[in-house]
């Protein structure tokens, strides 16, 4: 059942890419992340409370960095590339996000890094290189590539400060309060943005958007996360993070099944490269 529910909560994950697409199609971007963090706040929350979590006030007041950088500026670039670019290429992008949270540990931690991590970091960033140009290297230099896929860089490289915030700020409370207490935050500063972009002019919610940010919401934020971290404590992290790889497989597959998407052999190539990369840092990073 374990692997089942991790089976189901990386799909999840990698629907939310189709989702996201979806949903910004019909509705702004701050109103779709809204939407999205005020239905896992109330639903977080409750699960909070049945846990018997208790709430702590210094741990809460310290996650509002997360709330900034995993929920607000994550879901701001995240919804504003799939606006623009396809979900397939964007569940691609993100993978990288390990990648870009050994960098920064590097940089601001001081923490080392070996040979094989430094192969594993190259052939990611070379197989981004790929997918975003489409193989064609030139457009780097005369911008002709989509600029959704930078803004989805940007969104991983958010999560990475995120992730990075956690490992060294974060230590004495579980995964869970620090998701509920980061969500929260997000809320509460998406809210304004929200207000300003249905003030004049209200958005409103039809059958295709609502399933979407209910994927996001439900699915995604919520059961995918708490099925992620309660495979983690019955398994293990190293035999639970394997099924991280198949976020970008589903993305993928979603993308093309349910929106016609399909990638050319070089972003596939640069997709594979990437993964490769990715998988090579995790392997060989050091405990």
């Amino acid at each position: 059942m374990t692997y089942l529910k991790l089976l189901f909560a990386v799909l999840f994950w990698g629907s939310s890419f189709t989702a996201g697409k979806v949903a910004v199609r019909y509705l702004p971007v701050y109103t779709v992340a809204f939407y999205r963090f005020f239905i896992s706040s109330v639903l977080l929350i409750a699960i909070f409370y049945f846990y018997n979590y208790r709430f702590k006030l210094k741990e809460f007041v310290f996650c509002i960095f997360g709330g900034l950088t995993g929920i607000f500026a994550y879901n701001y670039f995240f919804l504003k590339g799939l606006s623009i670019t396809m979900a397939s290429k964007a569940s691609i992008i993100v993978a990288i996000n390990p990648v870009l949270s050994v960098i920064g540990a590097v940089f601001l931690f001081k923490e080392k890094i070996n040979i094989k991590q430094i192969v594993g970091i190259i052939l990611a960033f070379l197989g981004i290189i790929l997918l975003i140009t489409k193989g064609r290297i030139d457009l780097i230099l005369t911008g002709g590539f989509n600029k959704g896929d930078i803004f989805i860089l940007f969104a991983a490289v958010s999560w990475s400060c995120y992730t990075l915030f956690g490992k060294k700020v974060l230590t004495n409370i579980s995964a869970i309060e620090s998701t509920t207490y980061s969500v929260i935050w997000g809320t509460f500063i998406l809210f304004p943005l929200f207000l300003s972009e249905n003030i004049e002019n209200f958005y409103h919610i039809n059958a295709k958007s609502l399933l979407s940010i209910l994927v996001l919401s439900v699915l995604a934020t919520v059961l995918g996360f708490i099925w992620f971290y309660d495979g983690i404590k019955k398994i293990g992290a190293s035999k639970t993070v394997v099924f991280i790889y198949l976020v970008p497989v589903f993305g993928v597959l979603i993308g093309f099944i349910l929106l016609g998407e399909r990638l050319s052999l070089a972003a596939l190539v640069g997709g594979m490269v990437t993964i490769t990369g990715v998988f090579i840092v995790n392997k060989f990073s050091e405990k």
